[in-house]
């Protein structure tokens, strides 16, 4: 897990915000809110494709050549 230090840093980072106006004018739940909303991407590569056993013989001859 992040260290609180460590999420204040990154949220200062992105939105160009000092560390005074972090940790005096904004509450610990919005910073928590904020971290667990934030976007992540996954790479398609990452993504995995569940197939029917009807189709498995289709799907072995397509992503294995």
């Amino acid at each position: 897990m992040h260290s609180p230090w460590g999420l204040i840093d990154q949220i200062c980072e992105k939105k160009g915000w000092t560390l005074d106006y972090v940790l005096e004018s904004i509450s610990w739940t919005n910073i928590q809110m904020m971290a667990a909303d934030k976007i992540q991407l996954v790479k398609s590569s990452e993504i995995v494709h569940k197939v029917s056993k009807e189709n498995i013989k289709q799907h072995r001859e397509r992503y294995n050549g």
